[in-house]
């Protein structure tokens, strides 16, 4: 784990597990001046152990909350899912919705799209019989993805950064179908703020990291502004209560 910054709340920054915890370098520590901030390498990658298996989102969550507590980093907390971590945070978010205050999901996967790509692109979307054996995070993506689905997230500030700018000829083909599943799953979050950007493909964190920065500062001050509001309500309420 990467932990920067003092200020609460706390950012933790969560993507596929392939992907190592340096992969928010552009991010991390520019966040880390208005709020404390996490990332880290999933259990069997990089510089974390291996983990029970399957490798899905709830244990992914399990060892994720294990091991916030072991490092004494308590909540609140904001979310920041790139990618699959989109699926991750709100699996997190449905099992610990007491600690989580807002998401901001970076370019996520929604389950409307993986269902469509693996009709459509087959090839692309096999699990060998390594990973299955293996019972990896890539083999563990249908496991997720269900359990995302189910997942019911807390009433909390939500984020979501499609972003639409072609790479190569698949997805410019994609992108179209990536941007509507986001608008579809947005119905159900009338609270959520959109951003599409044409500025950068699937790479964002990497092409435009200014983006997600001004993002989570917006919803760190919004639930920043929202728990001074309750506190002050809960203070002038009290000495009636108490009568």
């Amino acid at each position: 784990m990467s932990i920067q910054g003092r200020a609460s709340p706390t950012v933790i920054f969560d993507t596929v597990g392939f992907a190592y915890l340096e992969v928010w370098n552009p991010v991390q520590p520019q966040v880390s001046q208005f709020a404390k901030t996490v990332s880290f390498d999933h259990g069997g990658h990089w510089g974390s152990a291996p983990g029970p298996k399957p490798r899905d989102a709830r244990q992914l969550a399990l060892e994720l909350s294990a091991a916030l507590r072991h490092a004494g980093i308590t909540p609140p907390f904001v979310l920041v899912g790139y990618s699959m971590g989109g699926i991750y945070a709100r699996v997190f978010a449905g099992m610990f919705p007491e600690e989580v205050v807002g998401i901001a999901f970076v370019d996520p996967s929604v389950e409307e799209f993986m269902e469509w790509f693996a009709q459509k692109f087959p090839e692309m979307a096999h699990i060998s019989e390594t990973h299955r054996l293996a019972q990896d995070e890539w083999a563990s993506q249908r496991l997720s993805v269900g359990q995302a689905r189910r997942s019911q997230l807390p009433v909390i500030p939500l984020t979501l950064i499609t972003a639409t700018k072609p790479q190569d000829m698949l997805t410019q083909r994609v992108l179209p179908y990536w941007l509507e599943t986001h608008r579809n799953w947005l119905r159900a979050y009338p609270q959520a703020k959109h951003i599409v950007t044409r500025n950068s493909g699937h790479e964002v964190v990497l092409s435009d990291p200014a983006l997600i920065i001004d993002a989570v500062r917006a919803m760190v001050n919004e639930v920043s502004s929202t728990s001074i509001q309750s506190k002050s309500a809960e203070s002038q309420i009290s000495p009636f209560l108490r009568r």
